[in-house]
């Protein structure tokens, strides 16, 4: 018999257990494609990202894909796309998606 040390590695054991070989595969596959884009952006910082957010943010704390999009734009980075910034930002809680293709900042 197995012991362990915490209920969620029991937890986590129980699941593998129980998941499909193709379905551990799969998952196993986006979460490395995930970690990579996560790596590959790891150039990018704390304070680029803020410049990118205070220069596509409206009036209102509004951001949207395409207002990201002209910001990352007009500073010429290339470093990073929209759809990263908002994945980082809606990840660390400081923007709420809104149901027209908006994000809400807060600030």
């Amino acid at each position: 018999m197995k012991k362990f040390s915490s209920s969620e590695s029991l937890r986590d054991e129980i699941s593998k257990a129980n998941t499909p070989l193709e379905i551990e595969n799969e998952i196993t596959s986006r979460l490395e494609t995930y970690e990579k884009s996560t790596r590959d952006t790891g150039s990018v910082g704390k304070e680029l990202i803020g410049i990118i957010l205070a220069s596509s943010t409206s009036d209102e704390n509004i951001i949207s894909i395409d207002s990201i999009s002209k910001s990352i734009k007009e500073l010429s980075i290339t470093k990073i796309t929209a759809e990263d910034i908002i994945e980082i930002l809606e990840a660390s809680s400081l923007v709420l998606r809104n149901s027209n293709g908006t994000w809400t900042v807060f600030q």
